[in-house]
């Protein structure tokens, strides 16, 4: 090959390095922080401890009652899915404090205490404490005052408003029972373990209800009680969100509804 024959190829090699670099970086690929973002899925977690019949509770190994009811009909209303996520009661509060859960839907009583660490949405139920107690000893205790003087075994469920009721006005009673759940109370009950049962008149009704050969209730309330949901401190927009939600059914009608189903007996 001669001397111009080669100078020639190097120049047409470098005319086609220079065009190629030309072409490449005319279009370059998007940076990545130019697509479109994914959007998460905002999700409501709710909280809840299924020892609560018919309030909330296990039914064929589903959330059922008062508040798995109201939970499933808040994504049409707030337009997010939700998901029920159970706990031990005594691990209900910490869960909403330290961020694990948004809301606790538990049959919860407000309470000044709890009021502490959570913030209420408005009552969808009045409730009280009530007592239930064997059919044989009916005679025994024929108003709230006969109960709250009886030197007896009283049963409760720790770290519930009846366990503070108890200890407070059951001045003469022979020894309090912390029981783990309300369930738990039937066979105390007709073990004779304990005499009396203090619990929220829903759970006591229910429990009586599915027990009514061998147990009885007194159906005039020992205090006054309020239950709502509860909501981290400081998470207002959704405080606001689920009030809205609340004011609607009781409008509508639906807080009755779903109450009537599961409380046939009143609320």
């Amino acid at each position: 090959m001669g001397r111009k024959s080669v100078c020639f190829l190097m120049l047409f090699v470098s005319v086609f390095l220079v065009c190629s670099c030309v072409e490449n970086t005319s279009a370059p690929p998007p940076p990545p922080e130019t697509q479109a973002p994914h959007k998460p899925v905002n999700i409501l977690r709710v909280g809840m401890s299924p020892n609560y019949p018919p309030i909330m509770f296990l039914q064929n190994g589903k959330f059922a009652g008062v508040e798995a009811d109201f939970a499933r009909l808040l994504p049409r209303e707030l337009n997010r899915p939700v998901k029920i996520i159970g706990y031990p009661w005594n691990q209900l509060f910490s869960a909403l404090v330290a961020g694990e859960i948004d809301v606790i839907m538990s049959g919860v009583t407000i309470t000044k205490p709890r009021q502490m660490r959570m913030a209420f949405t408005i009552p969808y139920l009045e409730t009280g404490l009530m007592t239930a107690f064997r059919l044989k000893d009916m005679d025994k205790y024929q108003s709230v005052q006969n109960i709250l003087r009886s030197n007896v075994a009283v049963g409760v469920v720790g770290n519930t408003t009846g366990e503070a009721f108890v200890r407070q006005h059951f001045r003469y009673a022979s020894r309090i029972v912390v029981l783990k759940n309300a369930m738990e109370a039937a066979w105390q009950l007709k073990g004779r373990n304990i005499d009396l049962f203090v619990h929220d008149a829903p759970s006591v009704m229910w429990l009586v209800s599915e027990n009514e050969s061998e147990l009885t209730g007194l159906w005039k309330p020992l205090d006054r009680e309020s239950l709502a949901w509860g909501v981290r401190r400081g998470d207002d927009e959704l405080l606001n969100a689920l009030n809205a939600v609340m004011r609607k059914w009781k409008k509508d009608g639906t807080v009755d509804r779903i109450l009537n189903k599961w409380l046939p007996f009143g609320s």
